[in-house]
Parts: structure tokens; C-alpha cells; sequence
């Protein structure tokens, strides 16, 4: 039962191991960014790491509130007011 060749199975295995730890990585981020979509799709999608890499290359790279609110509308944004600052 030879399907495979012994640089094909090498091939598969690297794949998988990176597949896996892209996969590991990524539901790490989304948790720690409370994503919990992300978290979900991420453990019940599996993409030989490709939806992972996506998520680490673009959405985690982006600020969580950079594309929701300007900067003065956003809830954690404060403005201080240089008159107010004491010596």
C-alpha cells in the first residue's frame, strides 16, 4: 500500500505541522483579542492554515477599534486639555 512517496508524506507532514500551529497561533490571538467568532471559525475550519494566516497577516495586525470609531467618537479615546495639566 505505497500511495504515497517518502517526500510526498515528508511534504504532507510539514504542511500539516505548520497547518496546525497556524491554526494554534491564530485561535491564541482571536482569544486574546476576545474575537469570539474568529475563535469559533478558526477551531471548526480547518484550511491547512490558510484562513489562520489571514487572520494573523490581516485582521490581527489591525487596531480592534481603528476601523469602528474616528478618534473622537471612540469610547476609549480621551482628549486632554493642555490648560488642565498640573505641574
Amino acid at each position: 500500500m505505497d500511495y504515497f512517496s517518502p517526500t510526498m508524506l515528508t511534504i504532507l507532514s510539514i504542511v500539516g505541522v505548520l497547518g496546525f500551529l497556524l491554526q494554534i497561533v491564530g485561535v491564541i490571538r482571536a482569544v486574546q483579542r476576545k474575537e469570539w467568532v474568529w475563535t469559533v471559525v478558526l477551531l471548526l475550519v480547518n484550511t491547512f492554515g490558510i484562513l489562520p494566516l489571514y487572520y494573523l497577516l490581516v485582521v490581527a495586525k489591525t487596531s480592534k477599534n481603528a476601523s469602528i470609531y474616528s478618534a473622537s467618537e471612540n469610547p476609549t479615546y480621551k482628549e486632554e486639555n493642555p490648560m488642565n495639566k498640573t505641574v
